[in-house]
C-alpha cells in the first residue's frame, strides 16, 4: 500500500510540475476586452488571431474566445477547415473550403478598381491560380485556401492600393508593418506529411510562400519533420556579422615612380615627387588635384596664385556649360581664386555636380592641410542632388588620416544606430542623401578639424543619449552600451588630438563635440537631466528617497526627446527596482499601465528579465496574455507581442517558466505570425536569445513549442 501511495504521489508531482512549467493545457485565463481601435477587427489582428488558433488547433486546444458581442471575421473559418484536415475528415473540409473560397471571391471585388493596371492584372491572376489549385491532395487545397485568406486580409490591410499579394509587399514602403503578412500551417503539420508538403509546394509554386510555421531556415523537409518531432533540435538563427571596413593603411609610401593616385595619396610625404606627377595631369579632375596641391602645399605667391587661377579657369570652362540653372543659383558662379579656401568651393562643387569631375574626392592630404575645404562637401540641396557634391578623399581611398582611432569611432557609430532606430537605413525619400552627407561631413570634421570643434559650444549632456536613456529600461540598456563605447572613443580621440598639438582642455572639448555630432539624436532632450523621480528609480535609489520624491511635486516628464522617442510609464521603469515597483503599485499604479503602443509593465519586466517584478505584477492582477497594438500611425512591424515573446527573446529560463505557470499562451502569434519560440530562436523581430545556455535554450524550445 505504501508503495502504491508513493507511486501516486510521484505521478502527481510530475503532473503538477508539468502544469507549473507549461501552463497545464486546460488552464483558462480570463479574457479582458481590449478597447483599442481595431483590436479585433483590423486585418492584421485577424491574421494574428487566425495563426494563433491554427497553432492551438495543432495541439488539440480550442480557439481563443472573443469578448461578448464581438464576432470574428468569417475568414477565420480556415481554422475549422484545418481542424477537419487534422481529423482526417476531408469531405467536411472540402465543404468548409468551398464556403471560404466563395467568401474570398466576394471580398476580391475591390481588386477590379485598383488603379495600377499591371498590378491589378497580377492580383487577379494570383487569385485565379489559387482557385485552380484543386488537387486531389487535401493539403494542397488547404494551403491554397490559406493563401486566399491571408492575401485577402493583406490586401484589405493595404486598402487595395499599391500592394502585391504574391510578394506581400507595398510598393515604395520597404518597412511598412503590413509587408510580409503570411499565414503558416503549424509546424506539427509536417509530421508524417513531407511528401504531401513537397507536392503542395510544387503545385503552388511561387504562390506557396512560407507554408510552415517552423522556426527554421532549413529547406529540407525531412530535417524540418525531425525538428517538428523534437523541437529541442531547432537551432537559433545567427545572422552573419557584416565585415568591418578595413582600417586606414599605415604603410610607408611606395617607391618611385608614382602614378597619379599614389601621388594624391602621399603628396604630403614627398611634395616634389608628387608635384612632378600631378603637374602632368590633363583631365579636369587631374587639374583640380594639382590646383589643390598648390593651394595646400606651396607657399602663397603671385606666381602660385596665377597657376592655380589658370587651372581653375580650365575646369570652370568645362563645368559651367553643363550646370543646370538651379545648381548655379545654389552654388554660385566661381569668382576667381584669391588664395582663400572659400574661393575654391564653387569650382569644386560645380565640377562634381556636372560631367567635369563627377563624384570628385578632395585629396585627404589637402583636407588635413586645409580643413576649410570640408565646406565643399556640406549638403546644399536637401535632396538626392547632395549625393553628387564633392566628397572627402579621407573616406574614399584618396589618402588617409594616420593614427586616427577609426575602430573606436566606428564602434560608437554602429552602436548608436540602435538608439536612433537605424534612422538613415530606414529613411525613405531623397532627403536621406542630405542626412548621409551630413553625417559623413561630421565624421570628416572629427578627423580633420579638431580646432573648430574645440571652439564650439560643447553639448550639455555628459554622454550621448543621456536623456534618451531615461525614457525606458530598454533605452537605458542601450545607453549603457553606448556610454562605454563613447568613453573609449573619447579617450583615444583626445589622446590623438593631444598629439596634433591641442591642449588637454581643447582635446577633450573637440572629442566630445565631434562625437556627439557623428551620431543622430545624441543630444535628444538638449539639456543634461535634472534630478527626478524617474532618475531615482532608474538609479535604484534608496526607497526613502523615492518616497520623498513621490511626496513632492513631480517635475513634468514630457521633453522634446520624449515627444519623438516615446516615454514609458514609471511603472515600466520601476520593474528594474522591485521595491520601488511595489511602492508604486501600493499607491494605485495600474499593473497593466501601457505605453504608447500597448507595452505593459509585465512585458517590460519580461524583456529586462526582472523575475521578482514579474511575480509582483502578476500578484497584482497583471494580464498575462496582453498584447501590444498601435491603432494609429505605422505601428510595429511585429505588433501583437506578448510578455512571453519578450521573455523568450531576452529573458532567462526562470522568467519563461514563471510566465508559463501563470497561463502565458505559447501558441499566441504576433501580426507577422511569429510565436514565442520564434522570438527565442531569432525568427522574430530581434536576434535569438543570448541569455540562455544551449541546454536552457533547448528546454525553452520544448516548453514554447
Amino acid at each position: 500500500m505504501r508503495i502504491v501511495v508513493l507511486v501516486l504521489t510521484l505521478s502527481t508531482l510530475v503532473f503538477l510540475g508539468w502544469l507549473l512549467l507549461t501552463g497545464g493545457g486546460p488552464r483558462t485565463v480570463p479574457v479582458r476586452p481590449d478597447p483599442r481601435q481595431g483590436a479585433y477587427t483590423d486585418p492584421r489582428r485577424v491574421l494574428a488571431r487566425i495563426q494563433t488558433d491554427l497553432e492551438r488547433a495543432a495541439v488539440g486546444r480550442q480557439a481563443g474566445p472573443l469578448p461578448a458581442g464581438m464576432a470574428g471575421d468569417p475568414l477565420e473559418a480556415i481554422v475549422d477547415a484545418y481542424r477537419l484536415f487534422r481529423d482526417g475528415n476531408v469531405k467536411a473540409m472540402d465543404v468548409q473550403l468551398n464556403a471560404i473560397e466563395a467568401l474570398a471571391t466576394e471580398r476580391l471585388r475591390p481588386a477590379a478598381g485598383m488603379g495600377d493596371g499591371e498590378l491589378r492584372r497580377r492580383t487577379l491572376d494570383y487569385f485565379a491560380a489559387l482557385a485552380a489549385a484543386h488537387a486531389p491532395q487535401p493539403l494542397t487545397r488547404l494551403a491554397a485556401a490559406m493563401r486566399m485568406v491571408d492575401s485577402i486580409l493583406f490586401m484589405e490591410a493595404a486598402g487595395w492600393g499599391g500592394a502585391d499579394p504574391q510578394t506581400r509587399r507595398l510598393a515604395g514602403a520597404p518597412d511598412d508593418p503590413r509587408n510580409d503578412s503570411w499565414l503558416r500551417l503549424p509546424c506539427r503539420t509536417a509530421i508524417g506529411r513531407t511528401a504531401a508538403m513537397a507536392e503542395a509546394q510544387a503545385r503552388l509554386g511561387e504562390r506557396a510562400g512560407p507554408l510552415l510555421s517552423c522556426p527554421t531556415d532549413n529547406a529540407d523537409l525531412a530535417v524540418v519533420e525531425a525538428q517538428a518531432r523534437a523541437p529541442a533540435m531547432l537551432p537559433p538563427r545567427i545572422p552573419p556579422i557584416p565585415p568591418r571596413p578595413p582600417l586606414a593603411r599605415a604603410e610607408p609610401p611606395p617607391p618611385a615612380p608614382w602614378d597619379h593616385e599614389i601621388a594624391v595619396a602621399w603628396m604630403d610625404e614627398d611634395m616634389d615627387a608628387a608635384e612632378a606627377v600631378l603637374a602632368a595631369g590633363t583631365s579636369p579632375a587631374g587639374k583640380l588635384d594639382y590646383a589643390l596641391f598648390l593651394h595646400a602645399f606651396r607657399p602663397a605667391s603671385p606666381d602660385n596664385q596665377a597657376r592655380i587661377h589658370a587651372l581653375l579657369r580650365t575646369v570652370d570652362a568645362a563645368s559651367l556649360p553643363g550646370a543646370e540653372p538651379a545648381v548655379l543659383e545654389t552654388v554660385g558662379k566661381p569668382a576667381g581664386y584669391d588664395g582663400s579656401d572659400s574661393s575654391l568651393l564653387a569650382s569644386l562643387r560645380l565640377a562634381a555636380l556636372t560631367d567635369t569631375a563627377p563624384g570628385y574626392a578632395i585629396p585627404c592630404a589637402v583636407l588635413q592641410a586645409k580643413p576649410g575645404l570640408l565646406a565643399a562637401t556640406k549638403p546644399l540641396f536637401v535632396g538626392s542632388r547632395d549625393n553628387f557634391l564633392p566628397v572627402s578623399g579621407c573616406a574614399s581611398g584618396r589618402g588617409h588620416v594616420r593614427g586616427f582611432p577609426e575602430a573606436e569611432v566606428a564602434a560608437l557609430v554602429a552602436a548608436a544606430e540602435e538608439a536612433d532606430g537605424h534612422f538613415i537605413a530606414r529613411h525613405d525619400g531623397t532627403i536621406v542623401a542630405s542626412h548621409i552627407a551630413s553625417q559623413q561631413a561630421a565624421l570628416e570634421r572629427l578627423k580633420l578639424d579638431p580646432r573648430t570643434l574645440a571652439a564650439a559650444e560643447p553639448p550639455t549632456q555628459d554622454h550621448p543619449y543621456q536623456v534618451w536613456g531615461l525614457l525606458s529600461l530598454g533605452n537605458r540598456a542601450v545607453e549603457n552600451r553606448i556610454t562605454a563605447l563613447y568613453r573609449e572613443a573619447a579617450g583615444t580621440l583626445s589622446a590623438w588630438y593631444l598629439r596634433q598639438g591641442l591642449s588637454a582642455d581643447e582635446a577633450a572639448r573637440a572629442a566630445k563635440t565631434g562625437l556627439f555630432r557623428v551620431v543622430w539624436g545624441a543630444d535628444c532632450g538638449a539639456d543634461a537631466p535634472t534630478p527626478s523621480l524617474r532618475g531615482l528609480i532608474m538609479e535604484r535609489a534608496p526607497l526613502a528617497d523615492i518616497r520623498d520624491a513621490l511626496a513632492g511635486k513631480e517635475a513634468p516628464e514630457v521633453t522634446i526627446c520624449a515627444i519623438h522617442a516615446g516615454l514609458d510609464p514609471l511603472s515600466h521603469v520601476a520593474v528594474g527596482h522591485p521595491p520601488a515597483l511595489a511602492l508604486l503599485l501600493e499607491r494605485g499604479r495600474d499593473a497593466d499601465e501601457a505605453n504608447s503602443f500597448g507595452k505593459t509593465p509585465l512585458m517590460a519586466a519580461a524583456q529586462a528579465d526582472a523575475v521578482e517584478s514579474a511575480r509582483l505584477l502578476l500578484d497584482h492582477g497583471a494580464a498575462i496574455n496582453a498584447t501590444t497594438w498601435m491603432a494609429e500611425g505605422a505601428g510595429l512591424a511585429h505588433d501583437g507581442r506578448t510578455a512571453l515573446m519578450y521573455a523568450a527573446a531576452s529573458g532567462s529560463l526562470s522568467m519563461i517558466k514563471v510566465l508559463l505557470a501563470k497561463g502565458a499562451d505559447p501558441q499566441m502569434a504576433d501580426t507577422k505570425g511569429r510565436r514565442a519560440i520564434d522570438y527565442l530562436l531569432g525568427f522574430g523581430p530581434v536576434p535569438a536569445n543570448t541569455v540562455l545556455s544551449p541546454e536552457e535554450r533547448a528546454e525553452a524550445a520544448r516548453l514554447l513549442y
